[in-house]
């Protein structure tokens, strides 16, 4: 991270980012990392219920703008107007779910950069032009600068000195990997994980996730053991998590509870079970039905193939054969 007009935040290392998920390569295997693993599994009820309250707000602070899609004229050569305005609005509606996320994702990786790279404050402009995971994002420096400030402090105030930071933890054994912020030793000789976190506030899935990776067997990078730092991982006695606001800090020190690492184990076994079974065929071991095929009217027995057709004036999702051609319906009249 360099303070220029553009500022491009570091992805971790041997990581890459398919279909949303970031995954760690490891001496020929691909292990999922354990944000993703937990993404994977299902977002939390609460994170559910805020991304559906910040649909229906949208909606309902901002009825100008929708009737104004859903009503918008129709522009030179377009042919599906009524599809047209039904998906952009759609598309409005459902990014109001995840803007708010994205926003403070982005806020939170450039803190973590700002602090890996040992910036002050001074260094960090009103407003940043970022580059992370080559898509561009502008960053509020404001927020950004008042939350490497309360990091400071904290350090003053609790006497915290890294003894590692932004490293990736590895775990074969289990199955995945992940980037670890900081490994921090206190004037007690207690030397403790932390995670920073940057956003409104701190959840329980906050300290399965730290307990993750103090549970890494090893650290590593480009396909080596890292020793030094592994060192340094198994020497971890304590796990807290460090909340970042714009006006005040808050570490919890979190209780030692291995039940919270069984709880990280059984979501990835769950991620990774559903992962190998997007739809219910790989579970069958037979099938029945007094169904029909749409196309061709025989009866629906063995594999079937999922087709939009036409039928009642709509465009429906329907099973039907494998071997049948859409268009040949009047074949089952």
């Amino acid at each position: 991270m360099t303070t220029n007009d553009t500022i491009t935040i570091a992805s971790p290392p041997d990581s890459r980012i398919r279909s949303g998920l970031r995954s760690y390569a490891w001496q020929g295997r691909d292990l999922p990392s354990v944000t993703s693993v937990q993404r994977m599994a299902g977002i939390p009820h609460q994170l559910h219920q805020w991304a559906v309250s910040q649909v229906v707000a949208r909606a309902t602070s901002e009825v100008s703008t929708l009737n104004a899609m859903l009503n918008r004229e129709r522009r030179p050569r377009e042919r599906a107007l009524e599809s047209n305005r039904l998906d952009e609005a759609s598309r409005w509606l459902r990014g109001a779910a995840t803007e708010e996320r994205d926003r403070s994702a982005a806020i939170g990786s450039a803190v973590h950069d700002a602090i890996a790279n040992g910036l002050s404050p001074d260094d960090i402009p009103d407003e940043l032009n970022t580059i992370k995971d080559g898509i561009p994002v502008t960053v509020d420096g404001v927020t950004v600068r008042a939350r490497v400030e309360q990091f400071l402090d904290w350090r003053r105030v609790s006497g915290a000195t890294v003894l590692a930071q932004e490293f990736q933890v590895f775990n074969l054994t289990a199955g995945y990997a992940g980037s670890a912020d900081m490994i921090v030793g206190f004037p007690s000789g207690r030397v403790a994980l932390v995670d920073l976190k940057t956003g409104s506030g701190v959840f329980s899935e906050h300290a399965i996730q730290v307990r993750a990776y103090m549970e890494g067997e090893f650290v590593g990078l480009a396909g080596e053991v890292d020793e030094a730092t592994t060192a340094i991982l198994r020497s971890v006695t304590d796990l807290g998590i460090l909340h970042l606001a714009e006006d005040h800090w808050e570490y919890l020190a979190l209780r030692d509870d291995p039940e919270s690492g069984e709880a990280f184990r059984g979501l990835l076994r769950f991620a990774m079970w559903m992962a190998a079974h997007r739809s219910i065929d790989p579970c069958v071991s037979g099938r029945r039905s007094n169904r029909t095929c749409p196309v061709c009217g025989e009866p629906m027995e063995g594999q079937t193939t999922i087709r939009k057709l036409l039928q009642g004036g709509k465009l429906r999702s329907v099973p039907t054969h494998p071997s049948c051609t859409p268009g040949e319906e009047s074949k089952a009249a």
